[in-house]
């Protein structure tokens, strides 16, 4: 049978959400999230009874998602989960961290190593925060996502926020002022995603000293080719 919920008091909402259906811890936040912030204190205090256990983690991400639905940011909790051993714990604090992002102190160091966490799922959610986060730094910081293993999915998460990001990214790389550290897979992953002719001088540049390593070679070619100036194809010919 289905709880009652609506009348329920908040020490039986929050031991609600320890339940095993998915329906019952639902209609558990909901109601506390009705409730609003008066239930913040046995929020808390229910919060510090559960001990720091991998057992434990489900239940410290279903308060962390009561507290973003009661708009409380809780800097502290979402630090532990980010490092949960689960990896679908800390997938789903890194989107909790992306809607965060403008109340945290230090949403990108905390999105550096989420970009560079084991699995691809919590990787896929960095990328996709930080095309939140309109600045150059944000845009490093997703392309390193390539120094990994990438699927279909991070793939594309990657180009979109690489998309996103280039009214920033792209102008400091015209000037200059920015070359992925010198880094070709992620320069040519970020000129693809964006389609701007004139915008292969960093690649040509890469070519020419010598840093483009023969296995991708073609590809770099290939883009300077279909992006670059009738110089650049001349380069290319050569």
């Amino acid at each position: 049978p289905r709880p009652r919920l609506v009348k329920a008091k908040t020490a039986d909402l929050l031991e609600a959400l320890k339940a095993p259906e998915d329906w019952t811890r639902h209609h558990a936040r909901r109601t506390l999230k009705e409730r609003g912030k008066v239930v913040l204190p046995k929020l808390g205090d229910w919060v510090k009874k559960l001990e720091r256990t991998a057992v434990n983690e489900p239940l410290l991400l279903e308060a962390l998602w009561t507290y973003q639905s009661l708009d409380v940011v809780e800097p502290k909790l979402l630090s532990t989960l980010l490092r949960a051993q689960d990896y679908r714990v800390r997938a789903a604090a890194t989107r909790v961290l992306g809607a965060w992002r403008k109340r945290l102190a230090n949403p990108l160091e905390l999105l550096a190593a989420c970009v560079a966490d084991d699995h691809p799922q919590v990787r896929l959610e960095a990328v996709r925060a930080l095309g939140q986060i309109p600045s150059v730094r944000a845009a490093e910081l997703a392309l390193t996502a390539l120094d990994r293993p990438v699927d279909n999915y991070l793939d594309y998460a990657l180009w979109l926020t690489v998309r996103e990001l280039q009214p920033h990214w792209l102008p400091a790389l015209q000037q200059g002022k920015l070359d992925f550290g010198g880094n070709v897979r992620r320069l040519t992953f970020a000129l693809q995603s964006a389609q701007v002719r004139g915008a292969v001088r960093p690649l040509v540049e890469l070519v020419r000293a010598g840093k483009v390593s023969p296995e991708g070679e073609e590809s770099v070619l290939a883009l300077i080719a279909a992006l670059g100036n009738a110089q650049d194809l001349a380069l290319v010919l050569d």
